[in-house]
Parts: structure tokens; sequence; C-alpha cells
């Protein structure tokens, strides 16, 4: 997960490896990290996600916009 402002990092990217390994195919993982955003100034973000299934070595990254108001 990348934090970005103004197409730059806004903090450090944040890394997690999940090494349980499941014998089927998951149509559907739903998993949570909590980031602090405090200290970041006022403005217009986006989150940027990468998941790559080492299985397949198939990479899907999806990103979301949001404001931080003061």
């Amino acid at each position: 997960m990348t934090l970005m402002k103004d197409g730059r990092p806004a903090i450090k990217p944040l890394d997690y490896t999940l090494m349980e390994t499941v014998a089927e195919p998951v149509q559907h993982m739903t998993f949570a990290k909590y980031v602090k955003l405090t200290g970041l100034a006022t403005g217009q973000y986006s989150v940027v996600i990468e998941n790559r299934d080492m299985v397949r070595n198939k990479l899907v990254k999806q990103e979301a916009w949001f404001l931080i108001k003061q």
C-alpha cells in the first residue's frame, strides 16, 4: 500500500505478506490494516494497493482517492 499526495509517496510504503497457504482458489479475501493519518497536511490523497498472487504471479493494482480536511 502506498499513500500518495501530488504524485509522490506521503508516507513510507506499507508492505504486508500473507504467509498462510490455501489449497483451493479463493475468490475474495478481506483484510484490514490501520494507517495513521494524523500529522498529514490537508489536501487530496490517493492510496494505491497492489496485490500479487505468488502462485499465479498475477498483479492486481487499485487506486482510491480521498480528501483530508482541516
